[in-house]
């Protein structure tokens, strides 16, 4: 069944977006012990809502964006395919008119395209134990999105490094390029991530990406990493938060007390919204403790989407117990939680947090449009094969 939904955008007379000081964890024993009822899969209570945790893998989203117009388009040659004009999709391949930027065998390369019959592979710039995915060519800035192998990455005194002797089982990188000299590309900023890297947009000289990072469980069991960054609780055996790395300095990705959490969402995993700015490489981030799966973003706003299953809103009987039977005959209602953020010059503002019933398809099943967020869902599953009818004809 298709449901679909419109959600007024929160706006005061004057135009400015009305922001709502998200919940954040008061601790970091708070924070390990949401995460700790997430992985357990048990029931338990929030306030006067019981909910159970849903974990899938995270994997890389690549856009697949059709019929749409191109953020910054041309006569004279072609640009990525667009969901939302001005807000410009990560790709394999990106060109500037002239230069044809691509990924060959784990290299950058860069092409001169112009005049066809003269062109040439001018650079090709190796990336040792880096897969890319996708980028991302603004003048002379080229940023790139990959991820990493554990067999590459390694942990020695909470630093991590392709050299190093502590085993580690691999993340995401962005790479910012001065690419000014066509010929000789020069690494300007590096920024790894433990976890997985799912889209991004540009929006002017913004990009924005989200980050999916799984907690530290083996902290929760109590063994000790050698190596690893300690926790805020000052414990030896590390925190749970996931780490990053900016520019060769180690931290985690976010203190407890900054990390966003929201019930009825599980804390699954660690999101990180980031911008990184193109010219100043100035960094900016929200983490929230959730999932991710689907992201639509406008000029504006950026919404994150990810799935839960909630214990049913009207329930039929009333004792605790009688609930419990409730639930293992009705069973949990599948909803998709989306949580706005509001984009201005590189800053990213928590708005509202809402919630559907089903599922998305993709971010083509999101959208804005006169101030409204308007999201269709599935509710239940789409079976394709044919009926019992058919079936029993054969």
């Amino acid at each position: 069944m298709l449901a679909g939904c419109i959600y007024n955008d929160p706006n005061v007379p004057n135009g400015n977006t009305q922001f709502k000081e998200p919940t954040r964890f008061a601790s970091y024993e708070e924070m390990e012990k949401a995460f700790e009822d997430a992985r357990s899969g048990a029931w338990y209570g929030i306030g006067d809502m019981m909910i159970k945790s849903f974990s899938m893998p995270m994997m890389a989203v690549q856009s697949d964006a059709i019929g749409a117009e191109s953020a910054r388009g041309s006569t004279d040659y072609s640009t990525t395919n667009v969901q939302v004009e001005g807000v410009d999709e990560a790709d394999i391949v990106k060109s500037d008119g002239r230069y044809i930027y691509n990924f060959s065998n784990n290299s950058l390369v860069i092409t001169d395209a112009y005049p066809i019959d003269d062109s040439e592979i001018v650079s090709k710039t190796e990336l040792k134990g880096i897969y890319p995915t996708e980028m991302f060519v603004e003048g002379d800035k080229l940023l790139l999105f990959g991820n990493y192998s554990g067999q590459d990455i390694y942990y020695q005194g909470g630093v991590p490094s392709r050299a190093m002797p502590y085993y580690y089982g691999g993340g995401a990188i962005v790479r910012l390029y001065d690419i000014s000299d066509r010929t000789d590309p020069d690494l300007e900023k590096e920024i790894e991530f433990e976890g997985s890297y799912l889209t991004s947009r540009l929006i002017g000289k913004n990009a924005y990406f989200v980050i999916n990072s799984y907690p530290h469980y083996y902290v929760m069991g109590g063994i000790e990493k050698e190596g690893a960054v300690d926790g805020s609780s000052g414990t030896e055996e590390g925190s749970i938060i996931p780490t990053m790395v900016e520019d060769g300095v180690a931290k985690r990705i976010a203190e407890p007390t900054d990390v966003i959490y929201i019930p009825p969402m599980p804390a699954q995993s660690f999101v990180t919204i980031a911008s990184l700015n193109l010219e100043t490489e100035n960094l900016e981030k929200e983490t929230v403790a959730g999932s991710a799966e689907s992201v639509f973003a406008s000029q504006d706003n950026i919404y994150i989407a990810g799935r839960a299953w909630l214990a049913p809103e009207t329930p039929i009987l009333k004792d605790t117990p009688a609930k419990d039977i409730e639930r293992a005959i009705i069973g949990d209602e599948e909803n998709t939680i989306i949580n706005k953020f509001h984009l201005e010059n590189g800053e990213i503002k928590f708005v509202e947090q809402g919630n559907v019933p089903g599922h998305v398809l993709n971010q083509f099943s999101m959208d804005e449009f006169e101030g409204n967020f308007r999201i269709a869902t599935t509710v239940g599953e789409v079976w394709r094969g044919p009926s019992i009818g058919e079936q029993s004809k054969k």
